[in-house]
């Protein structure tokens, strides 16, 4: 939306929401929609997680959302993915993210079941070296 304003302390964002560019439709969630945006003064493609707001107060979410925001804000890490800014507007919250084309693990957990012994093992490593 082109009213979105800066929120959640996250006023360091040299990104304006108004200067992003929607490319595509990455997924879609139990909140909305996480968007291909590109940055249009560096050209830089991002994910635009697109959160309704009802939707995470309906499902009581809004503690897990403000955690998720939190997490992602304090930790820098190559593993986590990198939070470039936190926009809203009345209807939605928006989360701007380093693009990692691929899904999450959880994604792939689901979709396989089981990973082999060497595919566990490397996940498991990661996720042990991002704590």
């Amino acid at each position: 939306s082109v009213c979105a304003q800066e929120v959640m302390g996250t006023s360091r964002s040299l990104i304006k929401f108004h200067e992003l560019q929607q490319r595509s439709i990455l997924g879609v969630g139990t909140f909305g929609r996480v968007k291909l945006v590109k940055h249009n003064a560096t050209g830089v493609t991002y994910a635009l997680k697109c959160m309704r707001k009802g939707q995470i107060i309906a499902l009581k979410q809004t503690e897990h959302v403000m955690n998720e925001k939190n997490i992602l804000a304090m930790c820098k890490h190559p593993f986590l993915l990198t939070l470039a800014g936190v926009y809203q507007d009345r209807e939605e919250l928006y989360m701007l993210l380093e693009l990692a084309l691929g899904g999450e693990l959880f994604s792939l957990l689901r979709d396989r079941i089981k990973f082999n012994e060497p595919t566990g093992r490397f996940y498991a490593a990661n996720v042990c070296a991002a704590f």
